[in-house]
């Protein structure tokens, strides 16, 4: 799977990101971490980093449900890393 780093250091989110080139069938477009302000578990608020990406499918091959369900396998291995190893 083809990954791009896709927005400017100025933008929240990246811009779509291209068809994915056959025979590839996705592409993940990562965009770049933010710091925001989160509700903390001590009732007062946190800063956390946030990193945005999008992934973009061609739905002739890869059902949007299933990218779905890649993407969220793909969002608890980046909040827990160690989790690849097991």
């Amino acid at each position: 799977m083809p990954v791009g780093a896709r927005a400017p250091a100025s933008t929240h989110w990246p811009p779509p990101p291209p068809p994915p080139p056959p025979p590839q069938a996705c592409i993940l477009a990562v965009g770049t971490t933010e710091q925001r302000v989160v509700p903390g578990a001590a009732g007062g608020f946190e800063e956390a980093t946030f990193l945005t990406c999008t992934l973009s499918c061609d739905h002739r091959v890869v059902d949007g449900a299933v990218g779905a369900q890649w993407l969220a396998a793909f969002k608890a291995y980046l909040e827990n890393p160690a989790s690849m190893l097991l």
